[in-house]
């Protein structure tokens, strides 16, 4: 078998995902041999902060805790999110040092992707201590920690404590779109009727980069009622169509029609919409996606990938075989994926921590018009 070096040299060159998937089965050994390359990449499609959250064993915990303490910005940011996704119950005392030491986005976004309720207290306790109020009064000068109390409110409906979706409802409407989009990652977590409703409101901003992380959001509660919704999106403004075609396709599979026309995907959606009721949860928090596929018709492995890469943000490269187009029904191809897709990066808090959201809210805020 290649050394780190070997492999590392090989990614630098342009690897493949075998080399990384290699390289992070050296533990503590592959950290040191990825960490020069976190600040300035290397040509393999599988990135530097992504090979580094496939390395676990003993003693990564620890080596990751020592990077964040690195000069280096990109370091520091792919070492945090690393130990979010090391799904290790002692990876939580580090990144809660970390809290209020330095910018806490990074941080409150690794402890909700850790899934730990004792996150919730420490989360809380910063949660508390951010006046919103006082920080809105000057904007531009509170930026920084209106992104970083949106990032914390996120974490903590992620992690199943809810109460925070009034002030990130406000966040979400910021003059900063960094703040918005951070308050509207937030609110996907939530059911609740007022979460609802702010990320509809940011479905007509101006900004299009927020409007497509609201579209998004919409998709992501997980119930056929949001189509109608995200087609009448679509037909008022036709630069959403693209992000609305990814959620008709990460909520109902690739039986869905492959064409730039709204008119075809609502003429799909008119001949197919009496399968879906619009209260049956196609995936929600505390659901194994593993689950989600399974009981869904013309579910592989590749809409998994696309339920990933949509709602999580995480850049996740092919770790299996995952079905081709047209390959439907394929269960067992479909697992062993998911099986694949676990053991490279143990995402077992995709989904909402605890408890799976409640239809009822979420259909209220659904009701009534889109329109701006």
């Amino acid at each position: 078998m290649a050394t780190p070096k070997e492999l590392v040299e090989r990614l630098a060159a342009g690897g493949t995902t075998v080399d990384a998937r290699n390289l992070a089965a050296y533990g503590v050994d592959a950290i040191s041999a990825i960490e020069p390359f976190l600040a300035t990449g290397w040509k393999a499609e599988v990135t530097p902060a992504t090979a580094l959250r496939m390395v676990t064993g003993p003693g990564v915990v620890g080596a990751l805790s020592a990077l964040t303490g690195s000069p280096d910005g990109q370091t520091r940011r792919s070492a945090i999110d690393a130990l979010g996704h090391s799904k290790s119950h002692e990876a939580l005392a580090p990144l809660v040092r970390l809290l209020g030491n330095r910018s806490e986005v990074e941080v409150a976004n690794a402890l909700g992707e850790l899934g730990l309720e004792d996150a919730i207290a420490p989360l809380e306790a910063r949660w508390k201590s951010l006046n919103l109020d006082s920080l809105l009064s000057d904007e531009d000068e509170n930026m920084p920690k209106l992104w970083d109390l949106a990032a914390i409110g996120g974490a903590l409906l992620r992690l199943g404590r809810g109460g925070v979706e009034p002030s990130l409802a406000r966040l979400a409407g910021a003059n900063d779109v960094a703040v918005a989009l951070e308050a509207i990652n937030g609110l996907r977590w939530s059911g609740e009727t007022i979460a609802v409703n702010a990320i509809r409101k940011a479905t007509n901003d101006s900004r299009d980069e927020l409007a497509d992380r609201a579209v998004e959001a919409l998709g992501a509660l997980g119930l056929p009622a949001v189509a109608p919704i995200l087609l009448e999106l679509a037909e008022r403004d036709s630069l959403r169509y693209p992000t609305v075609w990814l959620a008709f396709q990460a909520l109902f599979g690739d039986e869905i029609p492959d064409d730039d026309d709204i008119n075809v995907l609502r003429k799909w959606w008119q001949a197919s919409s009496t399968r879906w009721p619009p209260d049956h949860h196609v995936w929600w928090g505390g659901e194994d996606l593993g689950r989600a596929i399974s009981k869904l018709p013309g579910r592989d492995g590749g809409v998994a990938r696309t339920h990933l890469e949509l709602w999580t943000g995480l850049d996740m490269i092919d770790t299996a075989e995952r079905g081709v187009a047209g390959d439907h029904n394929d269960m067992l191809r479909a697992s062993l994926w998911w099986q694949q897709v676990q053991w490279d990066w143990h995402p077992d808090v995709v989904y909402r921590a605890r408890r799976p959201l409640e239809p009822e809210p979420i259909l209220k805020g659904l009701e009534g018009s889109t329109g701006s």
